[in-house]
Formats: C-alpha cells, sequence, structure tokens
C-alpha cells in the first residue's frame, strides 16, 4: 500500500476522487457507479476490491474514469479505504458505500478542514445528515446489548439517536480533504468492519479539526445491501468486538476487559427468556440468534487471521479472558 504520508505530498491531478471498497458487491454498485458518473462525470472513481468471488472486473469495465484496485485478500472496510485513498489524486475524497446513490455532488468552495457530513436517505426513512454526536458508555450499552432483546419499537427509542453535536460521520457517505485524511493517518487500521468511522471522527476531533456539513452532497443508502450475503449474528459480533476495540483503544486494555465481561454476561442473560406462550416462537429465535453472536464474537477473539493481520488486538485479548 503507498504511504498516506506521500498522499499528502504528492499534488492533485484532479478535484475528486470517489473511493468504495467492495466484497462481493457486484450486484450492488451499479447504482453507485451510474449515480457518479451522471452527477459527476468528471470525477475519478475507485473500487478497491477485498478480494471478492463475484464479478466486479465486468461491471467496472462499463464505466468511465474507474479505476480497479484488487487486493490479495479480505483486509476490511478501513484497510481497503485507505488503500483507495493511497491510489486517489483528488483534492477532495468521497468515500461512500457501495449500496449508496449519489443524488449530487457539489463540493464546498473552500476545504474544511475537516471531515465533512452529507445528506443522506437510509432506506427510505427521509433525508437527515450523516453525522453523530458520541454517546456515552451506558448509551453505547444500550444500543450495542441491552436493545436487542427488546421489541422493535422500543429498541428503536433505546436510546434516541442523536445527530448534534456532530462527533462524527457515517463512513457510508462522508467527504474530506486529502490533505486532511493523509495527516490524520487516515482509518486505524486495528478495526475489520465498524466503529473505524466513529474513530476517526474522533482523532480529527482531538487534533483541533472541525466536523462540518457538505450542503451540496447528498445520497441514498440502501443499508445493508452491500453485506447481504453476511448473517446477522456475525454482523451484530463484528460490532460488539469493534465497540470493545474503540474503547480499548481510547480508555486502556483495562476498559476493554470489563466492556468484554459485561457485553458477554449480558448476551448469556440475554438468552434466559421466560417461556411466554403467545412470544414463545420469537424468543426461541432470539435465544438462538444470540448463542450464534456469542460463538462468533468467540471465533473473532480467537481467529489466527485476525491475529495475523494485527486486528482487534484489545478485543481479542478481552474476549479470550472470558472464555
Amino acid at each position: 500500500m503507498a504511504s498516506l504520508r506521500s498522499l499528502a505530498e504528492r499534488r492533485p491531478d484532479c478535484e475528486l476522487s470517489v473511493i468504495t471498497v467492495t466484497y462481493n458487491s457486484a450486484h450492488a454498485v451499479t447504482g453507485l457507479l451510474g449515480s457518479v458518473q451522471a452527477v459527476r462525470p468528471d470525477a475519478e472513481v475507485i473500487v478497491v476490491d477485498n478480494a471478492s468471488s463475484d464479478d466486479i472486473s465486468d461491471v467496472v469495465k462499463d464505466y468511465d474514469s474507474v479505476r480497479l484496485v484488487r487486493l490479495d485478500e479480505n483486509v476490511g472496510f478501513g484497510r481497503a479505504c485507505n488503500d483507495g485513498a493511497s491510489a486517489a489524486s483528488g483534492r477532495w475524497l468521497l468515500f461512500a458505500n457501495p449500496d449508496v446513490m449519489i443524488d449530487s455532488l457539489k463540493l464546498p468552495n473552500s476545504r474544511a478542514y475537516g471531515l465533512l457530513s452529507t445528506c443522506m436517505d437510509t432506506a427510505g426513512r427521509g433525508k437527515g445528515l450523516a453525522s453523530r454526536a458520541e454517546t456515552t458508555y451506558v448509551e453505547d450499552y444500550l444500543t450495542n446489548v441491552i436493545s436487542r432483546f427488546l421489541p422493535p419499537p422500543a429498541a428503536r427509542l433505546v436510546p434516541p439517536t442523536r445527530s448534534r453535536p456532530a462527533g462524527w460521520v457515517s463512513g457510508a457517505l462522508f467527504l474530506t480533504s486529502r490533505e486532511a485524511f493523509a495527516l490524520a493517518k487516515g482509518f486505524d487500521e486495528r478495526f475489520f468492519m465498524y466503529f473505524e468511522d466513529r474513530d476517526l471522527g474522533r482523532r480529527y476531533r482531538a487534533s483541533g479539526r472541525s466536523i462540518g456539513f457538505a450542503a451540496g452532497v447528498a445520497g441514498r443508502h440502501a443499508h445493508n445491501a452491500s453485506s447481504s450475503g453476511v448473517s446477522r449474528p456475525h454482523r451484530e459480533a463484528l460490532a460488539l468486538i469493534s465497540w470493545i476495540e474503540y474503547l480499548g483503544i481510547w480508555g486502556g486494555q483495562s476498559q476493554a476487559d470489563v466492556t468484554a465481561a459485561r457485553v458477554m454476561r449480558g448476551l448469556a442473560l440475554g438468552q434466559r427468556f421466560p417461556q411466554i406462550p403467545p412470544l414463545s416462537a420469537r424468543i426461541e429465535r432470539k435465544t438462538e440468534e444470540t448463542r450464534a453472536i456469542i460463538e462468533q464474537i468467540r471465533a473473532l477473539a480467537s481467529s489466527e487471521r485476525l491475529a495475523r493481520l494485527g486486528f482487534y488486538p484489545h478485543a481479542r485479548a478481552a474476549v479470550a479472558a472470558q472464555v
């Protein structure tokens, strides 16, 4: 991978580079490529493929200004984004999930030295800012552990979603200057997937860089369409182990250890639902799903491949201590 430091040092050759990461996402990426070509035909588009088994080459060859970067193995979202940024030549970098469609792409008049949130419609729920507030530990625990055992209406209320004050921006669609991204050293490569965008926002804030809003950039996100082949228990296990890693990075190994213990205890307790006849089938499904999540977390923590690639050092140690 080319150095992100060299990204800051190299002179840009174009105004905008759009970067997307695919993993068996050929079915989803055509909307993104077509929408970029329609609203910003002069943009450089870089597709970083995480060793997919689908026909991504056949898809991208039909679009102008698209460069395909093939990786030898699946290195996760953040590392692949860094590879895409290293290959980019634009003054601005727009990161977009492959299942996003771009509605408008008008760049700001001046380069804000930080992250820029966008306006995004997620699964038809109406447009809103793709930014998030930095939540508390208790709110994170409620969201990541407790809420999964609640009925859907109650789960959406615990805790309420907050976008202000903006602390980080969604990795599904965001804009940044190449200089700011390079000087922030890109995404932290200890994350395989999830929480790398929140960590990036925290590092931008810690260095005094602003988090703003790109009024001219908007899109639609078909949530999880690009990862439809990944089971829900595996996605939830990745989110939980990423949260533990995030806390380990910012709070130390002891914080990761405490959180791993609470996560595993919370999931174990959540399996002990009382058998209420009208809800027995749903309770049984939740119990089986929770058991699968626990197994997936343990598998991730003991994975030799993740260890070899340096993913989740805090979380792997913390979860291993709970087994």
